[in-house]
C-alpha cells in the first residue's frame, strides 16, 4: 500500500494498491528498494516492481521525506543506503 498525500479533505490522502494479497514468509528477510529521483518513485519488494512518475502525483514531500511504515507486523531495517543522485 502507498499512501500519497494530496490537499483532499477530509483526509487529504489516498491509499494506492500495490498488489493484491500476497503470501509472505514471514521468518524470512525481504529485499526492499525504494528509489525517489526527479521523475520518478520505484517500490520494490523482492521480485516486484512498481514506478510512478511523480509528475502525475497531486503532492511530492521534499528530498528525504519517505516513511517507512509497517501495518500489524514489527519491520527493522538491517541496511539502508542513501545516494545523493
Amino acid at each position: 500500500m502507498l499512501t500519497e498525500p494530496n490537499e483532499t479533505p477530509p483526509t487529504f490522502y489516498r491509499d494506492l494498491s500495490l498488489r493484491g494479497s500476497t503470501p509472505l514468509d514471514t521468518t524470512a528477510d525481504h529485499e526492499f528498494l525504494v528509489r525517489l529521483d526527479q521523475g520518478h518513485l520505484r517500490i520494490c519488494v523482492n521480485q516486484f516492481e512498481r514506478e510512478f512518475n511523480i509528475h502525475d502525483m497531486p503532492k511530492v514531500l521534499g528530498p528525504g521525506l519517505i516513511r517507512f511504515q509497517s501495518y500489524g507486523c514489527w519491520m527493522g531495517l538491517l541496511k539502508a543506503s542513501v545516494t545523493l543522485l
